[in-house]
């Protein structure tokens, strides 16, 4: 199962989330995986992709969802299928 993760809020870059997120990944047996901060109208973004079998990226969206580092201030995490190519963790 292939998803784009978006987590949008006015902190949530320079608090560690994508290390935080690959992490999960990591944890999640996650090896397809890619994280990137942008910017949006919205405010501050995280972009996530993830490729894994689907009990593997369901936890990860249920730690998304739940668990975010401690300086982050998050207003939305949106998820959506996603049919491109992501990177291993290791490129």
């Amino acid at each position: 199962m292939k998803l784009k993760i978006k987590i949008t809020g006015p902190r949530v870059h320079d608090v560690g989330y994508r290390y935080f997120l690959m992490s999960m990944a990591l944890s999640n047996r996650i090896r397809m995986f890619e994280a990137h901060n942008t910017e949006s109208s919205e405010g501050q973004e995280v972009l996530i992709f993830v490729d894994a079998d689907d009990k593997a990226v369901e936890e990860f969206c249920t730690l998304a969802k739940t668990k975010r580092p401690a300086r982050s201030e998050v207003s939305n995490i949106a998820f959506e299928d996603f049919d491109g190519e992501i990177m291993r963790i290791g490129e």
